[in-house]
């Protein structure tokens, strides 16, 4: 693989694929480091830059184990990934979703940041769940439903230290305390120091598995923090916490996971620019693999035009059998059944011809070459014919049993439309016979169907196949 074999991998069509992949690997990567997942992500992007050096500086043994495992990896990393993964399309699905944002929204969100300042200073845990865009019901257990419109009083009863809901979590929805008691997933990171307590990882946990944002409160320093992707501040005034809540809501139908700390637009453009490069590499070494150059053998039937009134005589092969070439996507792409070999007869006049098969006999698809054909000639012989009428005469074979006799029979149809090529000798006299029926043990008039028997050079006129005849014998007892 060199640079100009690279070169000619992209076209028109590599300026709307390499941005998809981009946008897609930009938004795998914030999901992975709104979960505290990114290392994993690194160590796949470090490998498949390996394999783009191997490839490039052609080290086969590397090949051959990445290109053996590639699938079985795949599926490691759809298990590994599932929570990312599941999270990704929640978000997609949800982010042309038109979430109807309360027009009165600073009551509820005033309320909700004098309770916590309040539970602040009388050193009373608790835990504010807003949910974001992701669904937050089959994250957390538990909880009363309530619909209660938010209030300080309310929220200060629900976290009194007496009140038995009091340790867990109450749930914000459309400016509404939904319910209380909830119990929120414990983090498995090692982003909080030790003397945060279960309420801090709990609150933690929850923003790792969706966009949500927790505002917790610290029985312990009466501080309030809130917890968004995977990340957490302290907030000190009620300002601030005012601000943040307005923001979450604000992005909502936004697709990418917000994070609570504000990132400075050279990262945002650093991790962009990132994105773009590791689409590039994932589409190069698509590309790469697509283009791969494999080969394949299939066997085909063969299908002949022959001009009107035309047949082959002798020897007619049915199959012939191709060797292709191809990059890999091109290769895959074909379905064995639906290929097909013609020749087209129907310019060609009686004699012998000896076919020459070329790829355009072929149905291969554009960018599949056949490399080799066997076999490479037919020896074809070709009669014109001649339309008549002929008769159609029973074939009885035996005769019938003592005492009885044939008085009539009836063939139906009598005469039939025939083909029949035109070196026969006296055609004059020639005819069809049914399949042989056999007399010996018949003693009453019998109707049977047969068969049709054609001398060598004569074929039906409408069709490959001869019709069936049905033939009367009326017997008589002497």
């Amino acid at each position: 693989m060199n640079i100009q074999t690279i070169v000619t991998l992209f076209d028109w069509r590599s300026l709307i694929d390499i941005p998809i992949l981009s946008f897609i690997v930009f938004l795998f990567y914030t999901t992975l480091r709104s979960s505290g997942s990114w290392r994993i992500g690194l160590g796949i992007i470090v490998a498949l830059l390996f394999y783009l050096v191997a490839r490039f500086i052609r080290l086969p043994g590397v090949e051959w184990i990445f290109n053996n495992v590639s699938n079985i990896a795949l599926i490691a990393l759809i298990v590994i990934f599932q929570p990312e993964i599941r999270k990704i399309f929640e978000r997609a699905a949800s982010a042309f979703k038109v979430k109807k944002l309360l027009k009165e929204s600073s009551g509820f969100i005033n309320e909700i940041t004098k309770a916590a300042f309040v539970l602040a200073g009388r050193r009373w845990g608790a835990i504010i769940v807003i949910p974001g865009k992701d669904d937050v019901a089959n994250k957390i257990n538990g909880g009363i439903i309530i619909n209660a419109e938010i209030s300080v009083p309310l929220i200060m009863s629900i976290f009194d230290p007496h009140s038995p809901g009091h340790d867990g979590a109450i749930l914000v929805e459309n400016g509404k305390i939904v319910g209380f008691g909830y119990r929120l997933p414990l983090s498995s990171s090692e982003k909080l120091d030790y003397q945060f307590g279960t309420r801090h990882h709990a609150s933690l946990g929850l923003s790792e598995m969706c966009d949500a944002l927790i505002i917790t409160v610290s029985e312990e320093r009466g501080t309030v923090s809130i917890f968004h992707s995977g990340s957490y501040m302290q907030v000190d005034n009620e300002e601030k916490l005012e601000s943040e809540i307005k923001s979450h809501l604000q992005n909502l139908s936004f697709l990418f996971p917000v994070s609570s700390k504000q990132r400075s637009r050279s990262i945002r453009l650093a991790e962009a620019f990132l994105s773009l490069v590791v689409g590039c590499c994932i589409w190069l070494a698509i590309a790469i693999n697509a283009s791969q150059v494999i080969h394949r053998t299939y066997t085909i039937p063969l299908q002949y035009n022959l001009p009107s009134k035309m047949v082959i005589i002798g020897e007619k092969p049915q199959t012939v059998r191709i060797s292709v070439s191809g990059s890999a996507s091109e290769i895959e792409s074909i379905q064995p059944y639906e290929l097909k070999a013609f020749i087209d007869l129907t310019n060609t006049s009686p004699g012998e011809h000896l076919v020459n098969l070329q790829q355009k006999n072929f149905n291969v698809p554009d960018g599949v070459h056949i490399t080799d054909i066997e076999p490479p000639q037919i020896k074809l012989v070709l009669h014109t014919m001649e339309q008549r009428d002929i008769e159609i005469k029973p074939q009885l074979v035996g005769s019938l049993p003592p005492g009885y006799e044939i008085t009539s029979i009836d063939v139906s149809p009598s005469k039939i439309p025939i083909l029949y090529t035109t070196d026969l000798e006296n055609p004059e006299n020639i005819y069809l016979t049914t399949t042989p029926i056999y007399i010996n043990t018949i003693q009453q008039s019998v109707k049977l169907s047969t068969k049709i028997v054609a001398p060598q050079g004569v074929y039906p006129l409408d069709s490959t196949n001869w019709p069936d005849v049905t033939v009367m014998i009326y017997i008589h007892q002497k």
